[in-house]
């Protein structure tokens, strides 16, 4: 806390600062531009970030894992690789809103550049990596644990969204996306009605 707190009043005073170092790996200058646009957008949203974690069921920092993504960011050299396409195993397509973004793990962060038109979803795809490297932990299982109880990585990935679109965090939302969860009963959907036919004789008269 003490470290993100004093790198907030570097910032504040000196204006957005960039990593110490990069370092690419298959990464053209136009992916290269493209990354570190998204690094300068984390940096200069730091504040914005925190007051965004644990708010409205998004995970909060836990440990050291606020003063390590601040140290990486603007201290610590920071490794990306870069792959087109954008297909498993490597990434995975996680939906935040309107945004489709293409979601790889390691250390050395996966960027598929060509999915990313705009510097936050670039960075939210940076934040996802780093809050996995600062907080090693694995993705909840199931899409309605994810929405209810995200962790760290997820929880960036959507903060960086809320920032840039001025929208905070709905749960419901993100649950209508996930389906009916497994295991809970589904109303049956009737089967259509059969159209009526026209009858072709009328019908017999009642017997007393």
């Amino acid at each position: 806390m003490r470290c993100f707190l004093s790198i907030l009043i570097i910032l504040s005073l000196s204006g957005p600062a960039m990593a110490s170092k990069f370092e690419f790996a298959g990464c053209s200058k136009a992916s290269r531009q493209k990354i570190i646009a998204g690094v300068n957008w984390l940096v200069a949203h730091l504040a914005d970030i925190d007051q965004q974690l644990g708010q409205g069921g998004l995970a909060n920092w836990s440990g050291g894992s606020q003063d390590r993504f601040a140290k990486r960011l603007v201290k610590k050299t920071l490794r990306f690789s870069c792959h087109d396409p954008c297909e498993a195993p490597r990434f995975k397509q996680q939906q935040v809103g309107a945004w489709s973004l293409p979601i790889g793990h390691g250390a050395q962060i996966p960027i598929c550049s060509a999915a990313l038109s705009l510097p936050e979803q670039t960075a939210a795809v940076i934040a996802h990596g780093l809050g996995h490297l600062v907080w090693i932990n694995a993705h909840r299982k199931s899409c309605h644990d994810r929405c209810m109880k995200p962790r760290l990585g997820t929880s960036l990935v959507q903060a960086v969204h809320n920032i840039a679109t001025g929208t905070p965090y709905d749960a419901a939302q993100c649950l209508a996306r996930c389906g009916p969860i497994p295991g809970q009963p589904t109303l049956a959907t009737p089967d259509p009605a059969e159209p009526e036919t026209p009858a072709t004789e009328p019908p017999p008269a009642a017997t007393p």
